[in-house]
């Protein structure tokens, strides 16, 4: 029988479930019987590059607003992340979970998928602000498999297609610490990647099921071409950023006062939003748990929702790391940096009122 008799004869499955687009096409071209498709179903082991993607601060966001405009923000966010992931030859998204997604790349594509995890990332900066979501970010976690076991699993109730192993586990933890505007990576994706990104060591996490900690890094930028040539460092300096070098810094000395002190190898950071040299800190009088803290003199720990957060949180580390104050990823500075003014709430009005609400 050739493809197009099996074309013509091919039931397609009329049971729930779950497909990535072009796993259904290669269905169609080839198989002529539900049964043919669920023998080709039987899970094989595998390899690849995992990308997973969650949104911060969402439970909050869609509360605040109408569920046909969540509704919609959504599907414009998870369609655009999808033709981004299809930018790599035989990748796919293998399904959305929630608020979140998770997506399935060749093994020898670790440095483009770094690349692809910045075009969504700026994405979903530029999607959030025409949406007015001031209050929530992305958190992206990207890691290696080895060995896993895809294909589907239930019956011709709901049949879901899906990957199964160690790793996977592993990577919805990273997942779970990972910081808005951030894209963490695993240690052995980190061996592959270092002679084409700068990145920085973040502690390890102890979860739970997990025998061993994992430990965690945040890429900072793709190395310049000078950079990757002659092994040099291009670091930030107040000529290169006059608004925000001193944030930067400071946050980068907070950090250095805290390698003598605290343990190298645990996740945390000390950046305080009351302590922040920067004025401009917007969010700290429209945040409610913020404004009562700072009116009872207390302390708060900044957060992603503060637009300069990222880079502060990279100069922490670079700091308690001893490791100079590398120069930021400008492309996505520019557009958090855009955003700033963007959500500044009126006082007063529907949107304070909201916003006060994180």
């Amino acid at each position: 029988m050739n493809n197009r008799e099996r074309r013509k004869t091919f039931n397609a499955p009329t049971y729930p479930g779950n497909y990535p687009g072009d796993v259904v096409k290669y269905y169609k071209n080839n198989f002529d019987t539900p049964n043919a498709l669920r023998e080709f179903f039987n899970p094989k082991p595998g390899d690849a590059i995992l990308l997973a993607a969650d949104i911060r601060n969402f439970t909050k966001t869609s509360s605040d607003a109408d569920d046909i405009e969540v509704y919609t923000f959504l599907t414009q966010f998870f369609s655009a992340a999808n033709q981004f992931i299809k930018q790599i030859p035989e990748a796919y998204v293998i399904k959305i979970i929630g608020d979140g997604f998770l997506a399935h790349l060749p093994s020898n594509s670790a440095v483009r998928v770094i690349e692809v995890a910045k075009q969504i990332m700026i994405y979903f900066i530029n999607i959030k602000e025409k949406f007015n979501f001031g209050f929530t970010n992305l958190g992206i976690a990207i890691s290696k498999s080895d060995i896993h076991m895809k294909g589907a699993i239930g019956d011709c109730n709901y049949m879901d297609f899906t990957i199964i192993g160690h790793s996977i586990n592993k990577l919805f933890r990273t997942l779970a610490c990972t910081e808005g505007a951030m894209t963490f990576i695993s240690d052995n994706l980190r061996d592959i990647i270092k002679s084409q990104y700068h990145y920085i060591y973040l502690g390890e996490k102890t979860f739970k099921g997990i025998l061993n900690k994992t430990a965690c890094y945040s890429i900072i930028r793709e190395k310049t071409e000078d950079e990757r040539k002659y092994n040099k460092k291009l670091l930030c300096s107040k000529e290169n950023c006059s608004e925000y070098f001193d944030v930067c810094h400071w946050a980068w000395k907070v950090g250095e006062n805290c390698a003598a002190t605290y343990n190298n190898n645990d996740i945390y950071h000390e950046l305080k939003c009351s302590k922040c040299l920067n004025s401009k800190c917007w969010q700290y009088s429209y945040c409610l748990p913020k404004a009562i803290n700072a009116q009872n003199d207390k302390d708060t720990e900044c957060c992603h929702i503060c637009s300069n957060f990222r880079n502060c949180y990279h100069a922490f580390h670079l700091g308690r790391h001893l490791e100079p104050l590398l120069k930021c990823d400008e492309d996505i500075y520019m557009f958090l940096k855009s955003t700033k003014d963007s959500f500044l709430p009126e006082k007063g009005g529907d949107n304070g009122s909201n916003s006060s609400k994180n």
